[in-house]
């Protein structure tokens, strides 16, 4: 039996974090001056993914990035407008529409996964499920799926999605976001700082206690979202903030690929790759329908039924210019509805058509 490895001493962690915000800032900076549409984020998450898969020592730093997650939450907040409930009627329909998403992205993406990547049915269905990273993993793992494999492309979707969509919407509509200023003479006044670093501060404990999906981001959205709804303050978080929080966000997700071998990560990205064009394409179908429906903006409803991270898909939305409180509420919807009832409807299939869900055979 292999011992247990020991716990890293303070001075590594120090050590691999550095690497890790170094490879992710020089990535952050070339993109920024490249013009790269999120360009800290994306270009963290490329370079320390380089690094990572290339035998760098790289760090996910899992504390720092929920400090900076409820940054972006409170920036995501700012973004909240009065109208809101002029829209619920839209809104309602629109997220009606996640049931029939869902189901049809874990149908085909099982069968494309199983018919195609000869991945196991549990495997299949656990990866084919979009959204809920960690959940989905352990479910499957337990059920007898690959556990890593599905860590893998469930990581890999969120990446890929990430590095699709600005540039698909960079090229279809031509929008490109206006430079901003990463001086400290762009800082909102002092009071403004002191709510908005309360709402940053309050917003993890809030979400934990009223039991929200993805409490590190919703419950500083929602708190500085009232902030400003109330007229307490109308600023954001400075700019250069928002980028270290996107540079720390991109390279910790991008450290999650450390110690993947080569050849595992290249097979794994060619299966995730075909398994996210295809949510995608599911998207792109109820995206038009909602657009047609009710009149909501495409672009909108694409990024809300985007099989993407909350975080990230809401910064896409503020890069575009688009709805972010729209979008936020689809995923914060569709995590809480992947969580709650895609593992007792795999119990049901199960029992229903078991050959449909059988389990590897045991090695």
């Amino acid at each position: 039996m292999t011992a247990p490895r020991p716990a890293p001493s303070r001075s590594e962690i120090i050590k691999r974090s550095s690497l890790t915000l170094a490879l992710g800032t020089m990535g952050g900076i070339l993109f920024y001056q490249l013009h790269f549409p999120l360009a800290f984020m994306i270009g963290a998450l490329v370079a320390v993914t380089i690094a990572a898969v290339a035998g760098a020592n790289v760090r996910a730093m899992p504390k720092l990035r929920v400090a900076m997650v409820s940054i972006l939450g409170v920036m995501l907040g700012s973004a909240f407008r009065p109208d809101i409930i002029q829209h619920l009627g839209a809104w309602t329909v629109s997220l009606i529409w996640l049931v029939p998403l869902i189901a049809v992205t874990v149908w085909l993406g099982k069968l494309v996964m199983q018919r195609w990547a000869k991945l196991d049915a549990v495997t299949s269905y656990f990866a084919s499920v979009p959204g809920g990273l960690m959940e989905m993993t352990m479910i499957g793992g337990a059920e007898g799926g690959d556990e890593k494999r599905l860590s893998m492309l469930h990581a890999l979707r969120i990446v890929i999605v990430v590095l699709i969509l600005p540039f698909w919407f960079r090229f279809t509509t031509g929008y490109i976001s206006p430079s901003i200023s990463l001086s400290f003479s762009s800082w909102p006044p002092m009071v403004d700082l002191v709510i908005l670093g309360v709402c940053a501060l309050c917003g993890y404990p809030f979400a934990r206690l009223c039991r929200l999906p993805a409490p590190q981001l919703t419950g500083a959205m929602l708190l500085s979202a009232a902030a400003h709804l109330s007229g307490l303050t109308q600023s954001s978080p400075p700019a250069l903030l928002v980028a270290t929080a996107q540079t720390i966000i991109g390279a910790s997700l991008g450290a999650r690929f450390r110690n993947t071998p080569v050849r595992f990560f290249a097979r794994t990205f060619g299966i995730a790759f075909v398994l996210t064009l295809v949510m995608v394409a599911i998207c792109v179908a109820v995206a038009g329908i909602v657009h047609w429906m009710t009149g909501l903006p495409f672009n909108s409803a694409l990024l809300a039924f985007a099989p993407g991270g909350l975080a990230e898909m809401s910064l896409i939305a503020l890069y575009l210019g688009g709805d972010t409180a729209y979008v936020a509420a689809h995923h914060i919807v569709r995590i809480t509805m992947v969580v709650m009832l895609v593992p007792p409807s795999y119990k049901l299939l199960k029992r229903l058509f078991p050959r449909w869900l059988e389990r590897p055979a045991s090695q």
